[in-house]
């Protein structure tokens, strides 16, 4: 795995937060939130590895309602004794983390040592020269799985955007005239693709308060506000939802446009990152809207590639018995390797390879379909 660059760091740094958010001389910086519970594999990616593996909740577990009892029963046996564990529900997937009691203990008494990490309970670790197997020995790999991080970026890495362009700036290329085309016949008597009559909704960071108020080819684009700024400065990943919602708009004109934007805490919102479990939540939310087509802009490097179980829950319940019903995501986005994660890589689906205008296809196992992309300039 090689080294990340600083600017990847400082992406890292933000989303881990105020244990890992430094500044030069060592001191905690001001944007030193991140979001809450978060943590890296490996822990000395920074001064060792220089990249992360995957992040994830700490001290929590993700298993199905089936293995509950099972995992439950195992993790107690890893766990030390006196440490409680509590379970919440996301649809059909339980969410287990281990924590001491309150109070702390008083003085004069046994102080309590460090909980096991996530790593740790999956992986398992070393009590003195007694090995303490893992969740993935005890019940098998991937029927226990980290609480991942996901992030607005395929890695948390967000480019230079937001850059200032002129109010008399317009999309590049511009909104789409909605003409067909397709080759003769293919579309049969439909002459238009303008996306009139598709509802489309956007996981993502939420909507620009003003946004389509002034700029006319996000009119009528509805959804979840978000607050660009903290502390008089536009914060990293501000705009996000409302760029997509423009991408969207330029290539179907007509097209209902919904944010969603995954509930995070106000401080946490510059992270650009979300819990699986709260953008499986929030991807549910966006079923009871009617979609068409939904587009989830969150993607994750997993714990040895495996799926994200509370995405196959969702699929299997919920997507998989409507009919018609398209959902995006990217597949690696960070432009400095293309190592794909989920959700795009969930088992139920199909890639498909974004290409540069102009490059010639190159089959590949992966590519479901070609296509050419373009990138609107300034379409938030």
């Amino acid at each position: 795995m090689p080294p990340a660059d600083e600017r990847l760091k400082d992406q890292l740094r933000l989303i881990l937060g105020a244990q890992a958010m430094r500044d030069y001389e060592g001191e905690v910086g001001p944007d030193a939130d991140g979001l809450e519970g978060a943590a890296a594999f490996p822990p000395d990616w920074e001064d060792v590895v220089g990249d992360v593996e995957y992040l994830y909740r700490e001290h929590s577990v993700l298993v199905r309602a089936a293995s509950l009892a099972r995992a439950r029963t195992e993790l107690i046996r890893i766990l030390p004794d006196g440490v409680e564990i509590d379970e919440f529900a996301v649809h059909g997937v339980i969410r287990l983390t281990w924590r001491w009691p309150e109070p702390e203990p008083k003085q004069g008494e046994e102080p309590r040592g460090p909980l096991p990490t996530t790593p740790q309970v999956l992986d398992g670790f070393m009590i003195g020269r007694t090995a303490v197997p893992g969740l993935d020995e005890r019940i098998g790999v991937g029927v226990a799985t980290p609480d991942h991080v996901l992030s607005l970026c395929g890695h948390p890495c967000p480019a230079t955007e937001p850059e200032e362009v002129p109010r008399s700036a317009v999309p590049f290329p511009p909104v789409s005239t909605g003409l067909c085309c397709c080759p003769v016949g293919r579309c049969g008597s439909r002459r238009f693709c303008d996306g009139q009559g598709a509802v489309v909704v956007i996981v993502d960071g939420g909507l620009l308060r003003d946004a389509p108020q002034t700029h006319s080819w996000l009119a009528g684009v509805t959804g979840d506000t978000e607050n660009p700024y903290e502390n008089g400065r536009i914060r990293p990943y501000a705009g996000h939802g409302t760029f997509v919602a423009g991408c969207v708009r330029c290539v179907a004109p007509r097209a209902s446009v919904i944010v969603k934007r995954a509930p995070v805490a106000e401080h946490e919102q510059k992270a650009g990152a979300a819990f699986e479990t709260t953008v499986a939540e929030t991807i549910g939310e966006a079923l009871e809207l009617g979609p068409d087509i939904i587009v989830c802009e969150y993607s994750a490097e997993s714990r040895k590639e495996l799926q994200l179980i509370s995405f196959d829950d969702l699929f299997e319940s919920r997507i998989r018995p409507l009919k018609g019903l398209v959902v995006l995501a990217p597949a690696g986005n960070e432009g400095r390797r293309f190592r794909p994660g989920p959700p795009p890589t969930q088992g139920s689906c199909r890639w498909v390879r974004c290409r540069p205008t102009g490059e010639r296809e190159r089959p590949s196992a992966t590519t479901a379909a070609g296509s050419t992309c373009t990138r609107p300039e300034s379409s938030s």
